[in-house]
């Protein structure tokens, strides 16, 4: 289920915000703050007050991290250095959607290049991850590996945090300095120029500001 389900295509009373909807999925605008855990170290584990071992994890605030805005389509690109979504301003199944930017340390086979899977079992009690790692290769028949430590980026989306009262605006995106990097979303230099100009909504927001008067 995705927010249109529920609320249609076309939710605004601004029918100008309505346009959006057919590339902008509504969490960009309705989401334009993450937080939680932005890095885990799974090569690396901590013991807790309980005893307890857990990865070492760097964690901020709910609403302290921005989103990183990426075309979606709603499939996903898998390989060992990078986790997220697939899809493009050509294809016209994707939409524009936030992405929580999360990093993770953990072991992958020198010889392969792959991920190496991981009992958590071990390593929770005993805080030795090499010992999962060997677990869980046992129970997947794997013989041969050889692990070494190196990082995954993992894109995750956005779905907490929604808020009507602090959605992005026009002005949020439209501006050469807003949240959306267009340029990387894949736009020409001349289509950039012309979507960070206040002239897209100058004469709008102008009326609005005398309505407020």
């Amino acid at each position: 289920m995705v927010c249109v389900d529920c609320h249609g295509e076309k939710p605004h009373a601004d029918e100008d915000y309505d346009r959006h909807t057919a590339r902008i999925a509504c969490q960009t605008c309705h989401i334009p703050r993450t937080g939680g855990a932005s890095a885990k170290d799974f090569t690396r584990w901590t013991q807790g007050s309980d005893g307890f071992y857990e990865p070492t994890t760097l964690r901020m605030e709910a609403n302290e991290t921005a989103p990183v805005y990426a075309w979606y389509n709603r499939s996903v690109v898998n390989t060992p250095s990078f986790i997220g979504p697939k899809g493009s301003r050509e294809d016209n199944e994707s939409r524009i959607y936030p992405f929580k930017m999360y990093e993770g340390k953990a072991y992958f086979d020198r010889k392969t290049g792959q991920l190496l899977a991981m009992d958590f079992a071990l390593p929770m009690a005993t805080g030795d991850t090499l010992a999962g790692i060997a677990s869980a290769a046992g129970t997947s028949g794997i013989e041969n590996f050889d692990p070494i430590p190196g990082w995954q980026t993992v894109y995750f989306g956005s779905s907490h945090l929604v808020t009507k009262e602090k959605a992005l605006g026009c002005t949020s995106c439209h501006a050469p300095n807003g949240v959306l990097n267009f340029k990387a979303l894949g736009y020409t230099d001349e289509e950039v120029r012309k979507l960070t100009s206040a002239e897209i909504y100058f004469d709008k927001m102008v009326l609005k500001q005398k309505e407020g008067w």
